[in-house]
């Protein structure tokens, strides 16, 4: 394969001669790849280095693949190579791994696309493979924005520091051709843009998206009737929480309505200040007197000291009912606490007279439909702008969460030019 440009990035052959600068690479940024290249535990040091390169500097020489760097001026910022690269029976899998800091820009998917082309086009190659792990969000967007089917998943296909683990396998026909870049997008100042197009056109086009939101909104009505027939369990375990008024008990925390809701705040015992996301969540509450008028109260429950929690909410200029588990098991006993870390989630509670009983808890993405910055941003052409999600090549992102900051700690150079 030739040296080739993508964007700003070369793409050329990794050879012997570059060992040295390989090694360094695998060693400074490891963490960011090894859990989907094991062979990063391999590359210690430059002799290592140089038999990773020549094993597949004598698979190129044999007609079997090769591998190729990723270059942004001198600095090696990722690479690529073809893991299985089958001539005979026309077959190839493609493998990425990048930087962190090289990430979020469309490269893996620009990389991936030119393997392709080339697999292709030099050697004839009909079947393109891909594959990741199941929890591999952003090798999952590479293959659906690329136009790779998900044909299966492989149990414990993988051997990974002694612990196996499935791999999902994605694959395309070079007949059939992957998404065009571009057919979707335009050029525009600050990268690839929708494409422009008369009225009429996008009218149609907003229809057929109508049809996706309705079936959206009747299937979000679906799953909550079914949250509304979830069994409950009973809870006998006495509660005590600190608060403004004293120690309260979790039958206090309903202050006398039937139902309650538990946002479980992460705030350690030892922090100085609490979770930006739990805090993103607060920030969208607004006045509890919409739940109270459905009979259902909400507090925030954490492990920090009350003095700390109280302080931290008059900086955020919250209104929010917020009390200390930190003397209970309360965030043990219902998942906010695992193992000594921090856990953010719900629990939601219903009352019968003195008798508590609980009925529902989600955890991580699940508090998502609460934080309406994210549904917010989704009606967006860039989205939330992180990694995982499947968007045009060329729209920004980064990895997710990254960007979440409390209200008061956004700098100014975060906010758009």
């Amino acid at each position: 394969m030739k040296s080739l440009e993508l964007g700003g990035t070369r793409l050329g052959t990794l050879e012997s001669r570059h060992a040295p600068a390989f090694a360094t690479f695998v060693d400074t940024h490891r963490a960011d790849f090894i859990e989907f290249c094991p062979w990063a535990d391999f590359v210690r040091d430059e002799a290592t280095a140089q038999d990773f390169l020549a094993t597949y500097a004598r698979g190129k020489a044999g007609d079997a693949g090769g591998i190729y760097g990723l270059w942004q001026g001198e600095d090696l910022v990722g690479g690529a190579y073809l893991n299985v690269f089958d001539a005979a029976s026309s077959t190839a899998e493609v493998v990425v791994w990048l930087a962190r800091h090289a990430r979020g820009h469309g490269l893996a998917s620009r990389t991936v696309a030119k393997m392709i082309e080339w697999a292709r086009d030099q050697h004839g190659i009909h079947r393109i493979e891909w594959r990741c792990a199941p929890d591999d969000v952003a090798g999952t967007a590479v293959a659906r924005r690329l136009g790779f089917r998900l044909e299966g998943t492989l149990r414990d296909a993988r051997v990974h520091r002694d612990r196996r683990e499935d791999l999902q396998v994605w694959a395309l026909l070079t007949e059939d051709g992957c998404r065009e870049f571009g057919q979707d997008v335009a050029v525009g100042q600050h990268g690839e843009l929708p494409r422009e197009v008369e009225r009429s056109e996008w009218l149609r086009a907003s229809e057929e998206l109508l049809l996706h939101e309705k079936a959206l909104t009747r299937m979000k009505d679906r799953v909550s009737a079914r949250r509304r027939r979830l069994p409950m369990v009973r809870i006998d375990a006495s509660y005590a929480f600190e608060s403004e008024g004293g120690t309260v008990s979790l039958l206090d925390l309903f202050e006398g309505r039937r139902q309650l809701i538990v946002q479980h705040f992460m705030f350690g015992s030892d922090w100085t200040e609490g979770c930006s996301g739990c805090s993103m969540m607060a920030d969208h509450i607004g006045p509890l007197s919409h739940l109270h008028a459905r009979d259902t109260s909400f507090t925030l429950v954490s492990r920090a000291p009350l003095r700390s929690l109280l302080g931290f909410r008059q900086r955020m200029g919250w209104r929010l009912p917020w009390v200390s588990s930190g003397h209970s098991t309360f965030n043990e006993d219902f998942g906010a606490t695992v193992d000594g870390a921090e856990r953010q989630g719900i629990s939601v509670f219903l009352r019968d007279g003195k008798q508590i009983f609980h009925t529902w808890s989600t955890y991580a993405r699940g508090e998502e439909p609460f934080m309406v910055v994210f549904d917010l941003l989704d009606l967006t052409p860039f989205g939330r702008q992180e990694n995982w999600e499947d968007s045009p090549s060329g729209r920004p992102q980064t990895e997710p969460y990254e960007w979440i900051r409390l209200h008061d700690s956004y700098a100014l150079a975060d906010a758009p030019k």
